[in-house]
């Protein structure tokens, strides 16, 4: 439960301060592909990070009897 809620607040703080600071940097201009690949990595990581916060939960919650 503790992993799944550390990588959710991970994903957020990666998701605002990312690209808070990808919006406002200057090199961005200069280098498009790098600035290109820097957003796909940001969002590559909230992704990877929201999908294993689920399976965190889907791993730590009891399962329903049948």
């Amino acid at each position: 439960m503790i992993s799944a809620l550390l990588l959710v607040t991970y994903g957020i703080t990666t998701g605002t301060w990312g690209a808070k600071s990808l919006l406002h940097a200057r090199w961005t201009s200069s280098a498009p592909r790098l600035a290109i690949a820097a957003w796909q990595a940001v969002a590559a990581s909230i992704l990877m990070s929201l999908l294993a916060a689920g399976a965190a939960l889907a791993i730590s919650l009891p399962a329903r009897p049948r």
